[in-house]
């Protein structure tokens, strides 16, 4: 798959790449970025995480399937979404969230939101698989901020 810039500063390949240095680093399963240029256009390049076995339940689905109360400043939605996929059977589920969230930290990522983390699920036994491998950094690092001349 590939995936460009949103802005004209057009460093959200590099985010991704950096992100994916990162997370080797912390030991956080991640998507793999490679930088590819197509006719003069700076892309990230990576495999997809799912296939045609698997699906991803974003965050945003899983809680909002158990009715969890997800506006901001509810300091339940934490414990609620650790709860939910501890009784799924998914392991080490704090320890791969605080090393997602040591990553936006250190790559000033402020576009984590619901949607770009999750689990994967078998779409036969609609088994919990996994969590999601950290994927969608590229907004990290003041990408998206306008500077004045």
């Amino acid at each position: 798959m590939l995936k460009g810039s949103y802005r004209e500063s057009g460093m959200e390949p590099f985010n991704e790449v950096l992100a994916s240095m990162i997370c080797e680093v912390v030991g956080l399963d991640h998507v793999e970025y490679t930088i590819e240029v197509i006719h003069g256009k700076v892309l990230s390049k990576y495999e997809c995480f799912i296939d045609t076995n698997t699906e991803l339940l974003s965050a945003y689905s899983i809680l909002h399937y158990h009715e969890v109360d997800i506006r901001p400043m509810n300091q339940y939605v934490y414990e609620s979404y650790v709860k939910i996929l501890k009784s799924k059977g998914l392991e080490n589920v704090e320890s791969c969230l605080a090393k997602m969230f040591v990553l936006d930290y250190l790559m000033a990522n402020v576009d984590r939101h619901l949607g770009n983390f999750g689990i994967i699920r078998n779409v036969e036994t609609l088994k919990w698989v996994k969590i999601a491998p950290n994927f969608d950094s590229g907004q990290a690092l003041f990408s998206q901020k306008k500077y004045m001349k």
